[in-house]
């Protein structure tokens, strides 16, 4: 009887310790998956504001070409950034707490 209880006490603990590494082991796939998607979006995004920058670039040198000085059109690409931020503070929460939140927590319980 003492036999099959120690037994059982090892089977047990052996089961906790399996069940343990297991939920490490999720834990390390779901980290690395945030990170690799973090990482990829990273990329992109760095990318296109790259392609974004020098298309404005040449809007507001061909803007201040058409109305005679080329800080014309800084300014009034500057401006036009100007409104953009206002409104990225304004609406930040629904635009860019939630979805990023909603996509963390998605990526984190798949």
């Amino acid at each position: 009887m003492k036999n099959h209880i120690s037994a059982l006490f090892e089977k047990t603990e052996i089961h906790l310790k399996t069940t343990v590494d297991l939920y490490k082991l999720k834990m390390i796939d779901k980290s690395a998956d945030v990170i690799s998607s973090l990482t990829a979006n990273f990329a992109i995004a760095s990318l296109a504001l790259l392609v974004i920058t020098f298309f404005h670039i040449g809007a507001a040198l061909w803007i201040g070409e058409c109305m005679g000085h080329n800080y014309y059109g800084f300014f009034i690409v500057a401006g036009f950034y100007g409104l953009l931020t206002i409104l990225v503070v304004i609406f930040k929460t629904p635009w860019i707490k939630k979805p990023t939140r909603e996509i963390f927590i998605k990526k984190l319980l798949n």
